[in-house]
């Protein structure tokens, strides 16, 4: 039992060339100057935030063709992100997009809501 234990302590500790990782690993990370792009090119009424329509165009312009189920997870995806993260003037800004593919978007929605409730008062 413990040299199975240290075969997979061994496995695991030895670093796997980029070309010997699963493409998966590989093609889904997060790339920020892919972010930038997309601000850049659909935010039209503020620079670093998204309203629903530029959203919207967003999405309509990155589908595949006949590809209708990803048409509507995009889209799902994408819609449940603003409503989530939207902020009091119903714009989804950058950081917010950024705390999605971190990791830390409810963290940051929980600040959003204490952040407006404080002005509120």
């Amino acid at each position: 039992m413990s040299r199975l234990l240290d075969r997979i302590r061994l496995q695991s500790s030895v670093s796997v060339p980029p070309r010997r990782r699963p493409l998966l690993v590989r093609f889904h990370r997060f790339i920020p100057s892919n972010l930038e792009n997309i601000f850049s090119k659909y935010a039209r009424t503020v620079p670093d935030k998204l309203n629903l329509k530029e959203l919207w165009h967003m999405t309509q312009a990155n589908r595949n063709a006949f590809d209708f189920f990803g048409w509507m997870a995009s889209k799902l995806e994408w819609g449940v992100l603003y409503i989530l993260a939207k902020d009091d003037n119903g714009y989804l800004s950058k950081e917010a997009v950024r705390c999605c593919f971190d990791g830390s978007l409810f963290e940051y929605c929980a600040w959003m809501r204490k952040a407006s409730a404080k002005k509120a008062d």
